[in-house]
């Protein structure tokens, strides 16, 4: 009997340290990202920046302009804590339309101002989700000849023949690319692409704020929902085929 029991006590604290381990969210150590050598091609410079995004904890934003005459339109501004495992995305309305929230386990959808917060399982909305905390093709600007087109004391302006970002990576076009020659980061990228049948249009991509932190919303609650995910997505094992 009390052997039984020992058995069944060592089971309970395996489940228990099974659970504790998968439901902990560790930091990312600090991480050295490559560095930029600016004697290389300008190809190499250029993609070595735009490299730095996955690695630094960083903020962007995405501007629109449909011609040369409109005025930019917002279409996305996002927090990368790459610490943390967190990032922090908002669309084309900001802060009054939808907010979302994901760490690595669950993703937190706030639809409009004043509405409650949702919790979202489903993996392309979890950290990382590549194509917001990393927002540049590396490998096509890698791959793509350039030229530098500007340089001064603390900024070098190389041209690229494709258009290097996810949004609107699909279509053809050419961009600019401004990069910090002390950080070795990017500081803006300029596109100009080509819907079919369309005028050129134009997207802008700024470099906000270095360092980002992204904190949990005050509003956002635990839910049982987060813990379940939470307990699926841990770092002994991951499920994400039940969505």
């Amino acid at each position: 009997m009390e052997r039984r029991l020992a058995i069944a006590g060592a089971i309970v604290l395996l489940l228990s340290a099974v659970v504790v381990v998968q439901m902990l969210d560790p930091q990312f150590e600090e991480r050295t990202p490559p560095e930029v050598d600016f004697s290389e091609p300008p190809n190499e410079v250029a993609a070595d920046a735009a490299e730095q995004f996955e690695y630094v904890d960083y903020a962007y934003r995405v501007d629109v302009k449909y011609n040369g005459s409109d005025g930019w339109r917002q279409l996305v501004v996002t927090q990368v804590d790459h610490t943390q495992r967190a990032y922090r995305s908002v669309g084309p309305g900001g802060e009054d339309e939808t907010v979302i929230y994901g760490t690595t386990t669950t993703a937190f959808v706030r639809p409009t101002a004043g509405e409650e917060w949702s919790v979202v399982g489903k993996p392309e909305l979890v950290y990382p989700v590549k194509r917001l905390t990393q927002p540049i093709f590396v490998g096509r600007i890698r791959a793509d000849k350039a030229n530098i087109v500007s340089e001064g004391r603390s900024t070098v302006t190389i041209r690229v023949d494709v258009n290097p970002m996810k949004i609107e990576g699909g279509l053809p076009g050419n961009a600019s690319i401004v990069v910090n020659k002390d950080t070795g980061m990017i500081e803006s990228v300029h596109v100009a692409y080509e819907p079919p049948e369309m005028e050129t249009r134009y997207l802008r991509l700024k470099v906000t704020e270095k360092g980002t932190n992204v904190a949990r919303p005050e509003a956002i609650g635990l839910s049982l929902s987060e813990a379940f995910w939470d307990l699926l997505r841990g770092p002994l094992f991951r499920i994400d085929w039940l969505i």
